[in-house]
């Protein structure tokens, strides 16, 4: 099991509240040498602040490397030839919409790969959040 959701940290949705808040999380790391996740509710861990400078430039650029640049993560998904089953969730726009998710299960190699949305469109009772490597009700 693994979690897809920041990979693809983007622009695409959100709106201009999406691009405040990294553009935040990037400097206010930057300050701190980690960003406080948890003291924000926007995880269970605070986060090195090289990482968070690294998710704004993924945004900003619509990239997926490594930090020196050095390893294109999009190419490298191709490799992955491994059955994938991912499930996102339809409430989750913030960080791992079902857009983007679907953007980074296309861009693996596996010839046997199943893409669930999981919500009330798919006939849940409650629209459904990612919170690190468990799901929880919106």
């Amino acid at each position: 099991m693994c979690t897809l959701s920041s990979a693809v940290n983007d622009y695409s949705d959100g709106g201009l509240k999406k691009h405040v808040l990294i553009r935040f999380s990037s400097v206010l790391g930057g300050l701190l040498g980690r960003f406080p996740a948890k003291a924000m509710k926007q995880g269970t861990a605070d986060e090195p602040g090289r990482m968070m400078k690294q998710f704004a430039a993924w945004a900003k650029h619509g990239s997926f490397a490594s930090e020196d640049g050095s390893i294109d993560y999009w190419a490298a998904l191709q490799q992955v030839t491994l059955p994938v089953l991912a499930v996102i969730g339809e409430a989750d726009v913030f960080h791992a919409s079902p857009q983007r998710g679907k953007k980074i299960v296309d861009a693996l190699g596996s010839d046997r790969k199943e893409f669930v949305v999981a919500g009330r469109a798919g006939g849940a009772a409650a629209g459904w959040k990612r919170r690190r490597s468990s799901a929880r009700r919106a």
